[in-house]
């Protein structure tokens, strides 16, 4: 019995089985998304074909149809990326994911209104900032997990930053949790570092969900001025297991 449910696992791996993340992320450059900056976030209208493209990257939720809305449910995340999809869809993503989209993958245009010229990557930094004052060290923390392979998603449910794929969700569950702990010196009130029971707590709540705990050390360079964007090449993570 137990070995043909192994058998009948991988073969719904296989059916499930599409794009990379990496080659999803690769063909979005090739699209170039209108989004619009409103309600602390960017919402973006799209076609089916980067619908499915963004769906296999793991960027942004479909807020229509039978998409998860604010769940995280991997179960609901495997029928999403092989569903087809409608012809015109809605996504929100999160300030981290379009500054991501903006300012190192590319593929992504943002505009406060229809009629409003593009934001360039410093007016986003700023308006991002002003909207979500733990945006400079919840951005850096989403960067430096995409560049690792990650693909990083909310975790707030596991009392984390992020939860963290290896591959996507229709392939294998989240393998960690993700705590960011920022530098000392510029957290604002609401992203202070947390107490040794704050990380203790989670590491407990993370084991609990058959998931391991990342500590991320974010360390900045003497010096480094958040009120520019080149701050954000001077912030760097540190992870500790």
């Amino acid at each position: 019995m137990e070995q043909r449910q192994n058998t009948r696992f991988k073969r719904k791996r296989q059916k499930r089985s599409g794009l990379t993340a990496k080659q999803a992320m690769e063909q979005l450059k090739t699209h170039c998304m209108e989004g619009s900056f409103k309600l602390n976030a960017v919402w973006v209208e799209v076609g089916a074909d980067v619908a499915h493209l963004l769906e296999w990257a793991l960027i942004g939720r479909r807020i229509d149809g039978d998409w998860i809305g604010e769940s995280n449910a991997e179960e609901d995340l495997e029928d999403a990326a092989v569903a087809p999809s409608d012809p015109t869809v809605t996504f929100r993503f999160s300030l981290e994911e379009s500054f991501f989209l903006v300012h190192e993958a590319g593929g992504l245009v943002v505009r406060e209104s229809p009629q409003a010229d593009v934001m360039t990557p410093d007016q986003c930094y700023h308006a991002f900032r002003h909207c979500q004052s733990t945006f400079v060290h919840q951005y850096v923390a989403y960067r430096h997990f995409r560049r690792k392979g990650w693909l990083p998603r909310a975790g707030l449910q596991y009392g984390a930053q992020f939860v963290l794929y290896r591959h996507h969700p229709s392939q294998a569950h989240s393998d960690y949790c993700a705590l960011v702990l920022p530098p000392s010196k510029q957290a604002p009130k609401e992203d202070s570092f947390p107490t040794w029971t704050d990380i203790l707590a989670s590491g407990r709540l993370a084991s609990q969900v058959a998931k391991k705990l990342i500590l991320l050390y974010l360390m900045e360079q003497p010096g480094c001025d958040y009120n520019e964007l080149a701050c954000l090449s001077c912030i760097t993570g540190h992870e500790v297991k």
